[in-house]
């Protein structure tokens, strides 16, 4: 017997939501796995949730299909990197990139307009109000927005395979990230020693491509939870 499309939708559901499972590669093998066992034991007269919940247990249940995931794991970032570089060329695509280049302008106009720092010192800001303000506002980026996504994802989807997913951003979405931030600092440190709009066009960059590998980010993980029969 054939699984009707609904049937083939509650077992995508049973792996991504039921066993919080996420890796694309996994799933689409599963999936083929649960369907070929599925027709044999319908056809013996099982019900249909009984039947799932049977070639689960024959997985070990969802610590062990978890575990296979974790396995997974070079495969799965491979498929990260690969979703994420495909939103990140999306962005700066039309009519995408009116947000980037408008981001750019403004910050542009920005650095243009405010006063080019003649010396940079982390003690000449922190005496300041607005450079205390200034910092605390940097760290709380660098330890903030790489997890912006990721709790984003589970105010949204729920918990899902958390070590994975964590170990991506460890070991792709933050050090990027900080990457921009430490150029950032040292065309301030270097802005008296700089050409005319180097400074400001560098800076406004910065800001673009951050704000880029945020949202591209955030996209990355919402595409990995829809649930549409094509995934």
């Amino acid at each position: 017997m054939n699984l009707t499309q609904a049937q083939l939708q509650a077992i995508d559901y049973h792996l991504r939501y039921d066993n919080l499972l996420t890796n694309e590669e996994l799933i689409l093998e599963l999936t083929d796995h649960y369907s070929a066992s599925l027709d044999e034991l319908l056809s013996t007269g099982l019900a249909f949730g009984t039947a799932l919940a049977t070639i689960t247990a024959g997985f070990g249940g969802c610590n062990e299909l978890q575990k296979m995931e974790r396995q997974y794991n070079r495969i799965t970032f491979r498929h990260y990197d690969q979703r994420w570089l495909g939103f990140i060329r999306e962005s700066f695509r039309w009519p995408l990139s009116i947000g980037p280049i408008s981001l750019f302008v403004l910050a542009f106009w920005t650095t243009l307009e405010a006063p080019k720092p003649h010396s940079f010192s982390l003690q000449t800001l922190i005496d300041t109000f607005w450079g205390s303000v200034g910092i605390g506002t940097l760290i709380g980026m660098i330890l903030g927005l790489p997890l912006f996504s990721f709790f984003g994802s589970i105010l949204k989807h729920g918990v899902h395979n958390v070590p994975t997913e964590i170990s991506y951003i460890l070991s792709r979405f933050l050090p990027a990230l900080l990457l921009l931030y430490l150029f950032a600092g040292c065309l301030i440190y270097l802005a008296p020693h700089l050409p005319a709009y180097i400074y400001e066009g560098s800076l406004a960059t910065c800001v673009m491509l951050a704000a880029v590998l945020l949202y591209s980010h955030r996209k990355m993980y919402d595409s990995l939870y829809e649930l549409t029969p094509s995934r």
